[in-house]
């Protein structure tokens, strides 16, 4: 988050769970619901959203079974989430494919996809190829389309905008998430 600055979330608060970390049964269900919406809509399995977000795995699992959830965590990856819905494909209409940039060769595609936390079989499949060709293409020093380019530098931009959240314990003494 920006020093002194506020980040403005592209979806609107109202699926974050309350910040006292309080639910009543239909909260915790949207909650559990959301989370595993935009873990399948980023692509990440639940170890992926472990190593990324720096909460261990049986307690994001835990999150997305519907356990009161840190609501920055879930702001997070609802952000993460309107990137990749916005960029879903390289033929999105919101992809602007203009400028003089050089298309990504191998070494570009392989820093992106580390920075999103996809493997080359994910971005084959996302950008339709098949992923012994796209790694065979790139490996021999091959670029991808602008057009598809364009698309991984925006989902990669859109990963280094909305870093990890602080990690944070859930406590019961204080019925919330504390600092650590």
């Amino acid at each position: 988050m920006p020093e002194g600055g506020t980040v403005t979330l592209p979806l609107p608060l109202r699926h974050v769970p309350a910040a006292n970390g309080r639910y009543d049964s239909g909260r915790r269900i949207r909650a559990g619901t959301l989370i595993r919406a935009c873990l399948f809509d980023i692509g990440w399995p639940l170890r992926q959203a472990a190593r990324r977000s720096g909460y261990s795995r049986n307690r994001v699992g835990e999150f997305a079974a519907g356990e009161p959830a840190d609501p920055e965590f879930v702001a997070w990856l609802c952000a993460l989430r309107a990137i990749h819905k916005r960029f879903s494909s390289p033929f999105a209409r919101s992809i602007n494919v203009t400028g003089n940039r050089p298309p990504y060769r191998g070494r570009e595609v392989y820093r992106a996809i580390t920075v999103i936390g996809w493997s080359t079989r994910l971005l084959a499949a996302r950008m339709g190829e098949h992923r012994t060709a796209l790694s065979r293409h790139l490996d021999r020093g091959g670029a991808l389309e602008p057009r598809s380019s364009r698309w991984l530098e925006l989902l990669e931009t859109g990963h280094e905008t909305y870093p990890r959240p602080e990690y944070r314990v859930f406590t019961t003494d204080t019925e919330g998430f504390s600092h650590v």
